[in-house]
């Protein structure tokens, strides 16, 4: 996931386990930010938290493609 939000010009955080990917906004948001989402509001206010726990890689990809063309 991390890999393919890079290659389409989005800037990911590399997580280290966990079952979501931080990413910033950069003006394209879905649901929340993560002000809602996150303890530390300041470091993660501008971007979003995405999961990748239980959705098949095709729909991960569609996702990122979304969020590419948005």
């Amino acid at each position: 996931m991390v890999k393919k939000l890079q290659e389409v010009g989005l800037e990911p955080n590399n997580p280290k386990g966990g079952y979501f990917v931080w990413v910033k906004t950069k003006g394209k948001a879905t649901g929340r930010n993560g002000q809602d989402m996150s303890v530390n509001k300041d470091k993660f206010g501008d971007m979003m938290r995405l999961c990748f726990a239980w959705l098949p890689e095709e729909k991960i990809v569609e996702g990122i493609e979304f969020l590419r063309q948005s």
